[in-house]
Order: structure tokens, then C-alpha cells, then sequence
């Protein structure tokens, strides 16, 4: 199957070098300021017109590409519907690879567009088709090594979740352990404030010896940390209490929050790294780009 992947701009292409060949374009080129600004005023006044800012990859990707892979964003809703329109045979399919929390996207597809999440309660309670979240091992051997210099780590967006990490945080300094926390703007007007290349998280998840992952109020999803910390060979403290129902739980690797108690966590971190081999390795493949991919092609 021609299958092909598209973002709204190189910004958010963390993956863009580990692809595994899969060809991966963006919606908007690059833009100035002030196309920019014209942009945003056509979407609001002219919105049947977006497709005047579409790259030329993306306006003729029916002719070279049976399935297109759309990650979700409100500038893709329409370029979702505008591509599906032009090509109707084009298989879409309309990626949620962050928590619905407006439904009212959802009406704004064509029913003929394939909706699907890597949220079990967003597929459940909207009826969408699931798919995993995914990693590449690529990532882990294109980061140069680099010394344990942290014992936790956070790098993420606010997103309503600033409180519970910043407790967090007190709680591990409080337990003597060196700590990392980036907490990232997430205001409606989007600035780069603490924002970092994810070649540089990557390089802080190597730096580190434990990754702490907050979910925001309501994700139900799995986030990126848990398989950083698989794939990087890292503990992981979450509060993501369904991790427990997945393969990737160990009671030696994973500590969940607000389940066990401060001094069996004082006794997590200090423990000695491990992993059952053979099931690393077997959830190494499950949770890879590749598989996540297959799921799409085999639902056919």
C-alpha cells in the first residue's frame, strides 16, 4: 500500500529522520509573518479558500499515494476535508494523537474519513478506531551518550497539570534526588518559552536515570515518557494509572503515583535498574513506528 504521512509544519516533526522511509511532507510551507497573519484571516472570513496555502505535496497527494495518515490539529480538520473532497478514493485517515477534549471536531470530518486515537477513552466513549502510541528505536542510537548527571527529569507543556508536577518535583527533592523540570508555556497565545528541539530531550532522557511522566486532567492515552523510558532503559514515575494494564508495567521499572506510598518510592528509586529481557525486547517491537503503522494497514 502507497501510504504517506502529513503534519502541519516541520516544527512538530520530532520523527522526521526515523520514518523508516515512509514519505512524511507538511500541509502549510514555510511562511512569513505576515502571510502568516493573511492566513489566519482567510481561515476565519474565507475558509473555503485555506487550500490556497497548501504545499504542492499535499494538493497532489491523491495522484501519487493511496493512503494518507493526517495528524490532528484545528488547521487539519480542513485540510482533512478539502483533501478527501479532491480525491474521494483517497483512503484518509485522521490521526488523534492528543486527547479530544473539544468533540466538536469530530462533527467537522466527513464521515467518510477514518477517525483514530491512541486513547482508549476517546475511542470508546466517541466510537473511533485505536491505535498505539509508537517510538523509534532510531532515536536511542542517533543520541550521543551522555553521562546520568540527573536522577529525574520532566520536559512537557503545562496543560493544566503545572501544580501536580511542581509537587512532584518537591517530593523527589525532598527524597535527596537531583531533579530536571522544564515546564513549557501551553497559553492560547503559543509561545516558544521553554520549549526544546526534541534532539535535546532525547539527550536529557539519556542524562537521566528516571523519567517522570503527569498526564493532564482527563488523557486517558499513553504520552511519549513511558516509551522514552523503555527505549532508552530508564524507571519511569507516572501517574498514569492504567499503565498497569498494559505490557509495559514491572513493578521494578514503573512507579505509579498516589498508588504505592513515599517510602516504597524512596525504595523504587533506589533500586538497581532492571529488565526481563525478552520482554523488553517483545514490547520494543510492539510499540514501534513500524507496527503502529501495520494496525493501519491491516484494518483494511
Amino acid at each position: 500500500m502507497d501510504i504517506c504521512l502529513f503534519t502541519i509544519n516541520d516544527q512538530i516533526l520530532f520523527f522526521e529522520y526515523y520514518k523508516n522511509n515512509v514519505p512524511t511532507f507538511t500541509i502549510f510551507p514555510k511562511l512569513s509573518k505576515p502571510i502568516k497573519f493573511l492566513r489566519l484571516i482567510v481561515q476565519k472570513f474565507l475558509p473555503s479558500k485555506n487550500h490556497w496555502f497548501y504545499t504542492k505535496q499535499f494538493k497532489n497527494v491523491g495522484k501519487n499515494f493511496s493512503t494518507l495518515i493526517l495528524f490532528d490539529s484545528p488547521l487539519t480538520v480542513p485540510a482533512a476535508n478539502y483533501i478527501k473532497k479532491r480525491y474521494p478514493q483517497l483512503r484518509v485517515i485522521y490521526w488523534f494523537w492528543n486527547h479530544i477534549s473539544n468533540p466538536n471536531i469530530l462533527c467537522q470530518l466527513q464521515p467518510n474519513i477514518e477517525k483514530w486515537s491512541y486513547d482508549p477513552e476517546d475511542c470508546k466513549q466517541y466510537e473511533l478506531k485505536y491505535n498505539h502510541q509508537f517510538y523509534f528505536p532510531e532515536i536511542v542510537n542517533n543520541t550521543p551518550d551522555e553521562a546520568e548527571t540527573y536522577d529525574c527529569i520532566f520536559v512537557g507543556a503545562d496543560k493544566g497539570r503545572k501544580e501536580i508536577i511542581n509537587s512532584t518535583q518537591k517530593l523527589l527533592s525532598d527524597l535527596g534526588q537531583k531533579t530536571f523540570f522544564l515546564i513549557a508555556d501551553s497559553s492560547k497565545v503559543r509561545t516558544n518559552k521553554h520549549r526544546l528541539p526534541y534532539k535535546e530531550v532525547a539527550s536529557l532522557v539519556k542524562q537521566s536515570k528516571c523519567i517522570v511522566d503527569i498526564l493532564p486532567p482527563h488523557q486517558k492515552g499513553m504520552s511519549l515518557r513511558p516509551l522514552e523510558a523503555l527505549y532508552f532503559g530508564k524507571k519511569l514515575i507516572t501517574n498514569w494509572k492504567e499503565i498497569k494494564d498494559t505490557p509495559l508495567y514491572d513493578k521494578r521499572t514503573v512507579y505509579i503515583l498516589d498508588v504505592n506510598t513515599t517510602n516504597h518510592l524512596s525504595e523504587f528509586l533506589l533500586e538497581r535498574q532492571e529488565h526481563n529481557l525478552a520482554k523488553y525486547n517483545e514490547n520494543i517491537k510492539r510499540y514501534s513506528f513500524q507496527d503502529w503503522l501495520l494496525n493501519f494497514q491491516t484494518s483494511i
